[in-house]
C-alpha cells in the first residue's frame, strides 16, 4: 500500500471512530464535548476537526511503526501514541492536503505558539473519543 492510501485507511478508520463516538448515550458525550470547547474559547466546529486530525495522526503513527494488526489494535496504539509520545512524532507521518492539512497546521500552531493548553485539552478529547470508540466496537 502506497503512502496516500495508507493516510486515506488512517482517515478512514479515525472518522468511523468519531462517527462511532457521536452516537454513544444519544450523542452526549459529543454534546460535553462541544460545550468544553466553547468555554476554553474554541469553535465547536474547529474542535472537532482538530480532535478528529489529533486521531488521524495518532493512528498514522502506530501503522507507520506496524505490528498493529487490526482496526482495534490501531485504535488502542493511537490512543497511547497520542498520551505518550512526542508532538513532533505525530506530525512525522503526515501526508494530509486541503483542508485535512490545514487542520494539521493549525495544530501545529496551537503546540509551537504557546497555546499548549490548548493542545493538551484538544489531545485529552482525542484520547477520550477513541476510548468510547474502543469499548463500544464490536470485536
Amino acid at each position: 500500500m502506497g503512502e496516500d492510501e495508507a493516510w486515506s485507511a488512517c482517515v478512514a478508520l479515525a472518522d468511523d471512530a468519531v462517527r462511532r463516538e457521536r452516537g454513544l448515550g444519544d450523542g452526549r458525550y459529543r454534546r460535553e464535548r462541544l460545550l468544553r470547547h466553547r468555554e476554553r474559547g474554541v469553535s465547536p466546529a474547529t474542535g472537532e476537526a482538530l480532535v478528529r486530525m489529533l486521531i488521524v495522526l495518532g493512528v498514522r503513527a502506530v501503522a507507520r511503526e506496524g505490528g498493529a494488526e487490526g482496526e482495534r489494535a490501531l485504535l488502542v496504539g493511537a490512543e497511547r501514541a497520542l498520551g505518550g509520545r512526542p508532538a513532533h512524532e505525530l506530525f512525522a507521518a503526515l501526508r494530509a492536503t486541503g483542508a485535512d492539512r490545514a487542520r494539521a497546521d493549525a495544530l501545529r500552531l496551537l503546540l509551537y505558539s504557546g497555546s499548549a493548553l490548548t493542545w493538551e485539552r484538544l489531545v485529552a478529547e482525542a484520547r477520550q473519543v477513541i476510548r468510547r470508540a474502543v469499548v463500544e466496537r464490536p470485536r
